[in-house]
Formats: structure tokens, C-alpha cells, sequence
């Protein structure tokens, strides 16, 4: 069997880049190669961050072909980069890569990534966040209530939450009592026994599973006996009910002095038996002070609500006066008109045709 180029008419040159064989004795045969440019770009996919200092991170993602790499640093939320891919950049392996970035400075940045394989097509862009490292430790301090303990701390920078621990031995911590997110920094610890110390740590967790533990802090709780160093508890009172119609009123109450004691719920009891009010509204949470309202709906029309303001201050629950409303009487509609009968008269003498409505 010979292979050689089949010639146009003039037995000059290629025919549209086919090549012709020809087998002696047989009819000719042809085979076709042709060549398909490659069009498809590499697809990219995040992959993991992990810092390991102030300069130092490193930074993973997976690409569906080789070729070479192309990334560049800005600050958390900056504009995304143009990235040059017209050059050479690192080699690209198929699946996982790894960056390492060693030039980084204390805070939070921006990583943007593309790849260009082999023939020039460049991938779609991803970008990841490298979160700053803490900055220091909680700074933690314990009030005592009676029953229970107040914590506050103050905020550390790259943390994603707080984890509270508790214990009565100092130094000495089990599973942590609860955790919160990064923008809280207090926590009302309730249900202990008063005459009893506590000791209260706060870990900080940053993405990267670092953590940062605060100062230990302890706390007596005390039921406060009354006296000019005692804590006072304050004065609740239950204002005229407004808004009401058939179904719905709003009360009104207000707390007319805290005194030393920390307020931690306040609202109204409510129901139709002025000596069972057992139907709770919670007006609001927290230390406050003043007025304070709560709307009440799904009321029975024309009936009788009676109510009173609370408010919980330490293990204490205080209450204002009962005082009562009626809701609106539901509107029946009005009922239509029945037709009048109506005769109309024939012409026979002494008949009239009766009529009325069927």
C-alpha cells in the first residue's frame, strides 16, 4: 500500500488539508483529518483558606484542567481586580492547587483567581476572603445578681463567636455553658444559687479554629434584703388599655423607677377572670426603663379583658395594678327590607288580582 497527496487538476498542492489513499487493484478510498480547535476553558471551584499568621496564608482551589495560574491580593472588599493572564504565570495542575502567600500584613484581604490552559482559554474568576487573625484576648467582668450573674466582655477582632464557660471551681472548666455570636459581648447566666461563687471564663473561635481565652471572673449571687446598699426593685404601673375594637387593644404600662435592680422582661398578664390573669404578653427584654406598650389581637368581640403590667427584675416578678377594657361589639348587618304586597286590579267588576312577591 503507497500514501501520497491526491493533486487538483494542475497536480499541484493539497486538497483542503485531505489526504487521499490508494490501495493497487482496489477502487480509491479517502480519509478525512481535520483539526478542532480547543474553545472549552478551564471551570474553577474555591477550596480552602488558612492562615497562619499575620504574612502567611495559604489558599486552595480546584481547576478541571492544566494550564497556568493568575491571582492577585486587594483588601476585603475591594473592587475585583483586572487580572493579566497575557503572560506566563505559575503551572496549574489538574484538581486541588495550593497558594502560598508569604508577603500578606495584619487584617483581612481578598484573593482573586484565574487559569488559562495550553490553547489561551481563560477560566471563569473565583474569589476568596482571608479573614484577619485575633487581636488579643476577651477582657471579661461578672456582676452578680440574685440567681444569677451578668458577663460582659470586650470585642476581639477576627473572632466568629464566643464560647461562654462556667464553673465553681476556679481554673477548672468543662463544656462550655453556650456560645454566641462574634457581635455579642454580654451574657445574663440565670438559675444559680445564691451564697454560692461562680467562676466564669469566655473563649474566642476564629475561622481558622484558633482560639483566644479571656481572664477568669467570679461572681457571688446574693437575694438583695433591702437597706440603703441593697438593691430596690422598681415600680410597675399598669396604664388605660388603647386602640380597641373588636378584636384587638393595646396596653400600656410603665416601669417608674428600676431602683439597683437589673430588669430582664416586662409586659402584661391578661385574660377574662380579673383574679386568673394567666395569658402572658412579653413586652420587651432587658434593663428598661419607662413606658412601654404590647398589642393584644384574636380578641373576642364584646367581651370584658382584664390586665396588669409586670416586669421581672433579678428573681423577682413585680406588678402593676388590674385594670380592665371591653372590645367592641361585633356590627350585624342590617336586615333587608321584606317587599310590599302589592293588588292590581282587573277589569272584572268586583275582582282585583292580588299580588306579592314569589
Amino acid at each position: 500500500m503507497k500514501i501520497w497527496p491526491a493533486k487538483n487538476r494542475e497536480g499541484m498542492g493539497l486538497i483542503n488539508e485531505k489526504h487521499y489513499q490508494k490501495n493497487l487493484g482496489n477502487e480509491d478510498k479517502a480519509t478525512v483529518m481535520r483539526y478542532i480547535p480547543d474553545t472549552t476553558a478551564p471551570f474553577l471551584t474555591p477550596g480552602g483558606v488558612n492562615r497562619s499568621s499575620d504574612s502567611a496564608a495559604t489558599v486552595s482551589f480546584n481547576s478541571d484542567e492544566e494550564g497556568q495560574y493568575y491571582y492577585e491580593v486587594v483588601a476585603e472588599g475591594a473592587a475585583e481586580p483586572a487580572l493579566d493572564t497575557s503572560g506566563p504565570g505559575p503551572a496549574c495542575v489538574f484538581g486541588d492547587q495550593t497558594i502560598a502567600l508569604t508577603s500578606l500584613t495584619a487584617g483581612s484581604w481578598d484573593i482573586y483567581i484565574k487559569v488559562k490552559d495550553d490553547s489561551g482559554n481563560v477560566s471563569n474568576v473565583i474569589s476568596m476572603t482571608i479573614p484577619a487573625l485575633m487581636a488579643g484576648i476577651p477582657n471579661l467582668t461578672a456582676t452578680a445578681g440574685s440567681g444569677r450573674v451578668h458577663l460582659n466582655w470586650t470585642p476581639v477582632v477576627g473572632s466568629v463567636s464566643y464560647s461562654v464557660y462556667q464553673s465553681m471551681t476556679s481554673g477548672t472548666y468543662g463544656s462550655a455553658l453556650d456560645s454566641v455570636a462574634s457581635s455579642v459581648y454580654s451574657y445574663d447566666v440565670t438559675g444559680l444559687t445564691n451564697n454560692t461563687t461562680y467562676y466564669f471564663m469566655v473563649s474566642a473561635l476564629d475561622s481558622y479554629g484558633n482560639t483566644a481565652d479571656s481572664n477568669e471572673a467570679s461572681a457571688t449571687p446574693r437575694r438583695h434584703s433591702g437597706g440603703s446598699s441593697s438593691k430596690s426593685n422598681p415600680t410597675v404601673t399598669t396604664g388605660e388599655a388603647t386602640s380597641i375594637n373588636e378584636t384587638t387593644a393595646t396596653l400600656q404600662g410603665k416601669i417608674e423607677s428600676d431602683g439597683n435592680s437589673t430588669i430582664t422582661e416586662y409586659g402584661f398578664m391578661y385574660g377574662k377572670d380579673k383574679n386568673s390573669l394567666t395569658n402572658k404578653a412579653k413586652a420587651g427584654t432587658g434593663n428598661h426603663r419607662g413606658n412601654f406598650t404590647c398589642g393584644l389581637s384574636g380578641l373576642e368581640a364584646g367581651a370584658t379583658y382584664y390586665y396588669k403590667a409586670y416586669a421581672q427584675a433579678d428573681d423577682d416578678i413585680l406588678y402593676g395594678g388590674v385594670l380592665g377594657f371591653t372590645t367592641e361589639k361585633a356590627v350585624q348587618p342590617e336586615p333587608e327590607p321584606e317587599p310590599e304586597e302589592k293588588q292590581m286590579f282587573s277589569d272584572v267588576p268586583d275582582t282585583h288580582w292580588a299580588y306579592a312577591s314569589i
